[in-house]
Parts: C-alpha cells; sequence; structure tokens
C-alpha cells in the first residue's frame, strides 16, 4: 500500500501465475526491435514487437500524455459550452465536495488527533502522492529484472490486483525474452489533484472507482447509467452509486432515471471506495536493454528515450463502511484501465 505521507509498511509478496496479454482495439505500429532481438523465445508464442509491448504497456512509454478516458469519450462531440465552461465548473465542484466530505471523514478519526486543524485533502495527500511516484517507477525498473539479479520488487504489494495483472503479464514477456526496462526518474514536479472519484455502496457493489461494466443510459449533463452482472451503477460526474438491480429499474419504455436522494443516501451509508487522480509532470529516461546476468553486468542498452510529459496516476484506497483509512494503493496510470470501463 501506498500510505500519504508516511510509507507503507512491508507486505509479503505471493506467486501470481503468468497471464496472457489483454487484446487491444487495433493493431499497433509494429517495429521489429524486441522481435528481431530476442532469441529466448519459444516459435509457437513468437515475443512482442516493441510497437506492441509500448501500446499496452500501463505506462505510457512515449511523450504523448494520458490516454483518454471512458468518461471523456462520452464529452466528444458536445458544445463549445459544454466542453469549456459546464464540464469544467461541475468537475470543479465534484473536486470540491470530495474534498471536504474525506476532510470531514479524516478529522473524526483517530489520524487526525496530532493535528486536527490541517487538511489532508490536497496538502498531506499531494506530498505523499509526489514521494510516492518515483518510488512506483523505481519498482517497475526492478519487476522487470531476473530473480536473479534484484531483489524480489514491492509492485504487487503497491499496485491494486487489475493494474498489477497488467504489469505482470507485460513483465513477463520481457523476462521471457530476455529484457529489462528501465525507468530511470530524473524528476517529479507540479502534482495536482485532477479529479477524486467516489463510489458509493456496500463491498459486494462498490469494489472500486474503476468497475468495468456496459453503458445502458447517458442521461447528460455527465450523468450515466451503467449495469453489471450484480449491479446497476449510477455516475453524476465522478460520484457514482452501486445499488442493487431492484433499487434502480428501468422504466416502461427501457430507460433510466435519476435515483432519489433517499436511494443514494442508502448507498452512502454502505461505505465507498475514494479514488483520486494525480496528475504530475515527469521528466524519465525509458530504455530496453539486454537483462544483466547479474549485479555487476553492465546493462546493454537496445532502445532508449528521454521524456517529458504529463503522467496521470490513480491513487485508490480500499472500501471502508466507518473511519476512511488513507492508505493506497495505485489502481490506474495514464488511463490505461480508465479508457475501456465502458
Amino acid at each position: 500500500m501506498l500510505r500519504a505521507p508516511l510509507p507503507p509498511p512491508p507486505l509479503p509478496l505471493l506467486p501470481l501465475p503468468r497471464r496472457p496479454l489483454p487484446p487491444r482495439c487495433a493493431p499497433p505500429r509494429r517495429l521489429p526491435l524486441l522481435r528481431a532481438l530476442s532469441a529466448a523465445a519459444p516459435a509457437a508464442d513468437p515475443p512482442l514487437t516493441l510497437g506492441e509491448f509500448r501500446a499496452g504497456y500501463p505506462l505510457r512509454l512515449d511523450a504523448d500524455g494520458p490516454r483518454t478516458s471512458s468518461a471523456e469519450r462520452l464529452l466528444v462531440g458536445a458544445g463549445w459550452q459544454e466542453t469549456n465552461v459546464m464540464v469544467p465548473l461541475r468537475r470543479w465542484l465534484a473536486r470540491l465536495a470530495a474534498k471536504g466530505w474525506i476532510n470531514t471523514k479524516l478529522k473524526t478519526s483517530a489520524a487526525a488527533a496530532l493535528d486536527p486543524a490541517a487538511e489532508y485533502i490536497p496538502d498531506g495527500f499531494l506530498a505523499g502522492a509526489e514521494a510516492a511516484i518515483p518510488l512506483l517507477l523505481a519498482e517497475l525498473s526492478r519487476d522487470t529484472l531476473p530473480p536473479a539479479v534484484a531483489a524480489p520488487s514491492r509492485l504487487k504489494a503497491l499496485l491494486k490486483p487489475p493494474l498489477f495483472a497488467d504489469f505482470d503479464a507485460h513483465h513477463a514477456a520481457l523476462r521471457d525474452m530476455g529484457l529489462a526496462l528501465a525507468v530511470d526518474v530524473k524528476s517529479v514536479a507540479d502534482c495536482n489533484i485532477h479529479d477524486i472519484w467516489i463510489t458509493f455502496g456496500p463491498k459486494t457493489h462498490a469494489k472500486s472507482t474503476l468497475i468495468r461494466a456496459p453503458l445502458v443510459e447517458d442521461l447528460g449533463s455527465m450523468a450515466i447509467v451503467r449495469k453489471s452482472a450484480s449491479s446497476v451503477l449510477f455516475r453524476e460526474v465522478t460520484f457514482e452509486y452501486a445499488m442493487d438491480p431492484d433499487e434502480m429499474k428501468p422504466d416502461d419504455q427501457g430507460g433510466y432515471l435519476s435515483p432519489s436522494v433517499a436511494a443514494r443516501s442508502k448507498s452512502m451509508q454502505l461505505g465507498s471506495v475514494v479514488g483520486i487522480d494525480v496528475l504530475a509532470n515527469v521528466n524519465l529516461r525509458l530504455s530496453i536493454s539486454k537483462a544483466p546476468a547479474s549485479l555487476n553486468e553492465e546493462p546493454k542498452a537496445l532502445w532508449s528515450q528521454r521524456i517529458s510529459r504529463p503522467m496521470l496516476v490513480r491513487f485508490e484506497a480500499d472500501h471502508c463502511s466507518d473511519d476512511f483509512d488513507p492508505s493506497w494503493r495505485v489502481a490506474d496510470m495514464d488511463n490505461m484501465i480508465a479508457s475501456s470501463l465502458y
């Protein structure tokens, strides 16, 4: 876990079986660097090209900014006033409301007893986030190295399971090809809270702020309805309410209306998951090299690039029903998961 501003306690790492790389919607540009330089992979399972690896890796390995999220794609084609006035205003009001809700929760907990006047959001949280991002990127590099070369990484303890599975699959592919990725952090600056997401509901329904579920109704004004196998999800701006299907039923025409205030209040009383998007300007040196056989061997870079760009990281707490516990793990990077929620 990532705890801001204090470092997380050590957690044991459990082995995770390798998963196949998730399919992508469009074939990336094929650059044959990895395929040509790798002789370790079996012929029946050809290695990735550099283009395939870069396109599917959660951390963007180029100078582009974060991916477009599913929520942002819904706004494509909206009018000038909606895009430039109403949407920014709604997002600002949502951040303000979420900030007050989280700080109020923390003021009632034992964690705030030492300094009741301090506000955790934004200053305390951002101080921890700015310190945590370089540590996280360093663990990405360590996780691609052979076990004989580096101590086991703590990546699984720092990431939520869906994001860890994605990184783990890509890192396994690199190790199979005898390659390693290095993320050399030059600087992390200008950390700001981009959005605060809260999913309300019982733990059985509100498992994350990044629940994948089909979109069934776009109500406009940044309000949507989605339906998973076990719940109906109503989201307004950045607040989502996970309810039982019988609490939010379609009308006679099959459409949905916004749930009542009573239904939303009930979801809020059953618990919540908080996710905070942090936008930071990062300066990195990225390289792919032949994996070293020992600690004393100098890596031989096959590809290297210096980039400076905005990076988006979502820190997410676990579900809580009572006091809010500001212990964080990373749930998404550069909208890898948020770009395919629906």
